[in-house]
């Protein structure tokens, strides 16, 4: 599977990480096209009136293309996948691992769900992910699980037209999320 990793914490974030991690872990293919710092609360803008820039990133992993772009987490997704940067097919497009839930009134500002969003919107299966301020690596490690379970199973369904998943973890620790 080949897996298009964005986020709105920045490129360096715990939690794109923790994704790329296990990702990896499991022999999936992933590009990751992140803002080069931090773009929370961006919603949905992408950048009409300046360029976009974008540099290779080293993320640690031999085998995956790393970008950080100057923009915002749409601007990522646009970027990767109709820019040119990507030009092997995306399977799923994963934003996050947020830090900071985005449920309620605050998934219409998160950058986070906005990428997700534009992922949707250009014809992919998209999931957004996000847990609690400040989670422990353990629990990063065990939303990072369950994203790629997640997207494992949602990459086998024909793509939903303008939906995306949204995958919020509680400030809990991970052994209490499901039984």
């Amino acid at each position: 599977m080949h897996i298009l990793l964005v986020n709105d914490d920045g490129i360096t974030a715990v939690g794109i990480t923790a994704l790329l991690k296990e990702a990896t872990a499991r022999g999936h293919r992933v590009t990751m096209a992140a803002p080069a710092r931090q773009q929370s609360a961006a919603s949905h803008r992408i950048t009409l009136s300046e360029p976009v820039m974008m540099r290779p990133y080293d993320a640690g992993i031999p085998g995956v293309e790393a970008f950080a772009i100057q923009g915002t987490p749409a601007d990522c997704v646009r970027v990767a996948l109709l820019g040119g940067l990507v030009t092997d097919p995306v399977d799923v497009v994963i934003s996050g691992i947020n830090n900071g839930h985005n449920a309620g009134m605050a998934v219409h500002y998160s950058g986070t769900v906005g990428a997700a969003m534009e992922g949707s919107m250009v014809g992919y299966r998209s999931i957004a992910t996000s847990i609690g301020w400040n989670a422990t690596p353990d629990a990063l490690r065990a939303l990072a699980e369950l994203t790629m379970d997640m997207a494992e199973r949602y990459s086998r369904i024909p793509p939903l037209p303008m939906s995306v998943m949204n995958i919020n973890a509680p400030s809990l620790p991970p052994e209490s999320w499901m039984p």
